[in-house]
C-alpha cells in the first residue's frame, strides 16, 4: 500500500492544518482484478451542496498498477460538517480516465475518518487462473473433443474402456532370480 499525504485548498472546502479541520483517510482499491498504467487520481469533493475544483494527485513511480491500493489524506476546513462525497478516478498518462468511483461519510468538524474507495479492475484474459475465479486456463468445453469409446450409437459418452495395447506379460514361468551370474567372465 503507498501512502500520498497530500494538502489540498479546494474552494474552502479543504484546509491544511485549520484548527478542528477533519482528517479523511482515503484508500483507492481494485476489486475485481487489477487497473493498469495509473499515471495519477483526480480527486473531486463535493460538501454542503458545494463542489471543489478536481484535484490531481500524482502517484510516486508511475504509472502503477492497482493493487497494491493507494492512500492519501485528505484535510476539510473545521467549518465543515456533514454528508460529503469524494469521487476518484484513476488517470492514464494521456490524463484519460480509466475508472471511477465515488464514497460518501458524514463528516464531523475535527473527526478522522476512513473511507475505502474501490474502483472496477479488469481481471486479464491472460491470467491463467493463478490466483483463483473467475478466469480458468483449462480449454472451454466448446473446443473439446468428444469421444465415445463404446458402440457407435449417436449417444452420449458411456465411459466404455478402451482395449489395453500393452502386451500383458506371461506368468506362468516364473524366472529363476537366486542364481547370481559370474560377472568375471565378460570379454
Amino acid at each position: 500500500m503507498r501512502f500520498h499525504a497530500i494538502t489540498l485548498a479546494l474552494a474552502g472546502l479543504l484546509a491544511s492544518g485549520c484548527k478542528g479541520s477533519s482528517a479523511i483517510f482515503v484508500t483507492v482499491a481494485a476489486e475485481p482484478g487489477m487497473i493498469q498504467a495509473i499515471e495519477r487520481l483526480r480527486v473531486t469533493v463535493t460538501n454542503g451542496g458545494q463542489t471543489a475544483d478536481p484535484v490531481d494527485v500524482p502517484l510516486s513511480g508511475s504509472p502503477v498498477t492497482i493493487p497494491p491500493a493507494q492512500t492519501f489524506t485528505l484535510l476539510l476546513a473545521g467549518s465543515r460538517s456533514g454528508s460529503t462525497t469524494i469521487e476518484v478516478a484513476a488517470l492514464d498518462l494521456t490524463r484519460e480516465t480509466l475508472v471511477k468511483n465515488k464514497g460518501t461519510l458524514d463528516v464531523k468538524p475535527g473527526g478522522n475518518l476512513n473511507l475505502r474507495i474501490v474502483l472496477a479492475g479488469v481481471v486479464s484474459a491472460t491470467d491463467l487462473g493463478i490466483d483463483g475465479p473467475p478466469v480458468d486456463a483449462a480449454v472451454p468445453p466448446d473446443q473439446a473433443v468428444q469421444v465415445d469409446a463404446g458402440v457407435p450409437d449417436g449417444g452420449a459418452p458411456d465411459l466404455a474402456i478402451a482395449p489395453d495395447l500393452v502386451a500383458t506379460p506371461d506368468l506362468k514361468e516364473v524366472p529363476d532370480l537366486t542364481e547370481t551370474p559370474d560377472l568375471t567372465e565378460i570379454d
